[in-house]
């Protein structure tokens, strides 16, 4: 019979009422969800307004595991749960429900997972800071300061300080990542450039020795000596500019400055602090300089020398000084030069008596340019003085001045000489 189900070879699913069937058991499947929610909305509404609080409906179930899920639901559901677990504290305990809710939250959902807690352990057994360091870095940046005080509070105090030093680890090296050691090797310093930067460093017009106190030595093999306190006379940086000089002119190679410098440093002399009592001539020298600049600026200040003039005078007097201090003495360290403000030869040989007389084998046509500008400085303040003249009060205060800068050009000269006699004195003790 056509539309009997006991037909032979038809399927009976394609008749009206076994389709109707059908979606009915497909609409029960869909609805089954909502009235789960239905009734979880219900119980809690009922809750909340018994309360006295206000509650949202779950507007969805989550269908898949929390690893699986999204972050929207993986938010969705944390919030909903936090708000039934806080409706369903407060009717508990009417008057004390957030606490009751605090107390539970670390054991529901506040407990680090497994893995932190693995390296919970590890952070507070490892053995040295640095392991430490690189434990916290894998994790440092998943959680806030505070939570991280708080997860390894059981376990460990944590420092904010130690919370940086992780931060700064991964971001520099690396999450776990060990530091690299980096191998360092030490140098012996070359003893032919060491014995040459010595033997120029113990000129004697570099250290002055005092007439008291004594400073004693201890030597490698344990023995001590005693010996007078020695003063440098001028400074770490001045001698390692004129030994550089030096051996630009030998065409020798000297060692690094920094070596130079340590070499200088643990050598046994005090800074000189004063002139006074360790070298008249040089001490003289140094004052004439400042009588001269101060004789300069009364010039500009009081009696109307142009401001150009005295501002030249004084950087020359400045640099003429320094000169004396330092470069001159590299310049007369030959014995013989073509510069007779340098040749030791020319400069030492007395015109009255042949006796203390050397000829020179070469002849003296070159000037330095230093020794010839603090000359000319000199002769400037006295044209100057000279103009000046009529501006002056009395002749006596003219007079009192050209007797200082007389004064001074003849200290200047005599620690000019004192310089030259001491490079030939120790060029001597040498030999």
């Amino acid at each position: 019979m056509l539309g009997s189900p006991e037909v032979e070879g038809k399927d009976p699913t394609w008749t009206p009422s076994n389709l109707e069937r059908a979606d009915n058991r497909s609409y029960n499947a869909l609805t089954n969800e909502d009235s789960v929610l239905q009734v979880f909305n219900d119980g809690m509404e009922s809750i909340a307004r018994a309360s006295n609080t206000h509650f949202e409906p779950v507007i969805f179930q989550l269908q898949t595991t929390l690893s699986e899920a999204t972050s929207y639901e993986k938010t969705e559901c944390m919030r909903k749960a936090e708000e039934a677990c806080a409706i369903v504290c407060k009717t508990i305990a009417p008057k004390d429900g957030e606490n009751l809710l605090r107390v539970i939250s670390p054991v529901r959902s506040e407990s680090p997972p497994n893995e932190v807690l693995a390296l919970l352990n590890a952070y507070k057994n490892a053995p040295t800071k640095n392991i430490k360091t690189q434990i916290l870095s894998l994790y440092c940046y998943q959680y806030t300061t505070k939570k991280l005080k708080e997860m390894h509070e059981p376990f460990e105090k944590l420092s904010d300080r130690k919370i940086k030093l992780a931060r700064s680890h991964a971001k520099t090296v690396g999450e776990g990542f060990p530091i690299e050691n980096v191998t360092m090797y030490r140098h012996r310093m070359d003893k032919g450039k060491l014995d040459h930067f010595l033997s120029f460093v113990n000129r004697p017009y570099f250290y002055q020795d005092v007439a008291y106190g004594t400073r004693r030595l201890k030597l490698d093999s344990g023995a001590r000596i005693e010996m007078p306190n020695v003063v440098r006379t001028v400074t770490r940086s001045t001698i390692i500019a004129q030994y550089e000089q030096h051996c630009e002119g030998e065409g020798f190679s000297p060692l690094s400055r920094a070596s130079m410098y340590r070499v200088l440093q643990v050598r046994e002399a005090s800074q000189r602090k004063s002139l006074q009592g360790l070298d008249n001539i040089a001490t003289d020298g140094s004052a004439a300089f400042h009588t001269l600049s101060r004789i300069v600026e009364d010039l500009e200040q009081t009696y109307g020398a142009e401001k150009a003039w005295s501002t030249q005078v004084l950087r020359g007097l400045k640099d003429g000084k320094r000169y004396l201090k330092t470069n001159y003495r590299v310049h007369c360290r030959n014995e013989s030069s073509s510069c007779p403000d340098h040749c030791r030869t020319f400069a030492l040989s007395d015109p009255g008596d042949p006796d203390f007389q050397a000829e020179c084998s070469h002849s003296h046509n070159v000037s330095c340019e230093s020794c010839e500008n603090i000359n000319q400085i000199m002769t400037s303040i006295e044209e100057q003085l000279t103009e000046r003249a009529n501006n002056m009060y009395t002749m006596e205060q003219l007079d009192d001045y050209k007797h200082d800068v007389a004064q001074a050009r003849r200290f200047i000269h005599n620690w000019k000489a004192h310089i030259l006699r001491a490079q030939q004195q120790e060029d001597s003790k040498t030999s």
